[in-house]
């Protein structure tokens, strides 16, 4: 009987126990969720490379007046309304916001990577990004990508854009097949030192400006853009075997959309 009771009186002190802690964290949780932010943790990814967006631009939004309503305590601070209006910013790919009991806000943000710039003679310039949006230029930053150049009727037919997206609509192959282009070049040491500008012409050619030797390429028709590799593999071959012994200030214009021939003038 002795025994019993005392297994009784142990049991009835972890239920006391139990209670205590349950009633104790409920009391440290609630006087945590009226505890106002305090801090902010900003990351803005490669900001120290792509300069459209960095901490302190996003510190200088969450300070202001505009967004201070949205935030106030730990349980009051409104992270979904934070995310929408980051998420509406022209160079914001994604953000991440959240809270913890300590009162630190916790942003983290991926900028848009612009892949091409294009730009046309009446002075229209925009980004293309991986993705095919479609990025308006930036009067603080400039990204180091191809350009590439065209006319004004060019631009219509084949970068016209939705302006609710912002996503290239017309053309996808050749939007395509011009980003699989520039990245490839992007990626590669020597042509990426070369091709100082990127051209369609009127005659729908692709144009390619060299920093080296004072001619112009024609790689190839727009169409026939799929399969750069092959034009550009002729064009080196040329450069090494051609070029090396006339001289690089020798031609014009090389034009090698000509099957397994390159015309020079």
């Amino acid at each position: 009987m002795r025994k019993q009771r005392g297994i009784l009186w142990d049991i009835v002190l972890l239920l006391f126990l139990g209670a205590a802690l349950i009633g104790g964290g409920l009391y440290v949780g609630g006087e945590r969720n009226t505890r106002a932010i305090n801090r902010f943790h900003i990351t803005v990814k490669d900001s120290s490379r792509i300069g459209f967006i960095t901490p302190e631009m996003i510190r200088s939004r969450l300070e202001s007046d505009s967004l201070g309503r949205y935030v106030g305590t730990v349980a009051d601070t409104d992270v979904r309304a934070l995310e929408n209006y980051f998420d509406s910013m022209e160079y914001v790919k994604e953000v991440q916001i959240y809270k913890d009991l300590e009162g630190i806000l916790w942003v983290n943000i991926e900028q848009c990577e612009p892949v091409v710039r294009i730009s046309t003679g009446t002075g229209r310039n925009i980004y293309i990004d991986e993705n095919g949006r479609v990025l308006p230029l930036c009067g603080y930053f400039i990204a180091d990508v191809p350009l590439v150049t065209l006319s004004d009727s060019l631009y219509e037919s084949k970068i016209a854009v939705k302006e609710i997206d912002k996503n290239i609509y017309k053309n996808y192959i050749f939007i395509d097949n011009l980003l699989n282009f520039v990245k490839w070049v992007g990626n590669d040491a020597f042509w990426n030192s070369q091709i100082a500008q990127i051209n369609l012409n009127d005659k729908g050619e692709i144009e390619l400006i060299p920093r080296v030797g004072a001619h112009v390429v024609i790689l190839c028709e727009e169409n026939d853009l799929g399969d750069f590799e092959k034009y550009l593999r002729k064009l080196k071959v040329f450069y090494l075997k051609e070029l090396k012994s006339v001289g690089w200030n020798r031609y014009k214009v090389i034009d090698l959309k000509f099957d397994d021939m390159a015309v020079c003038r």
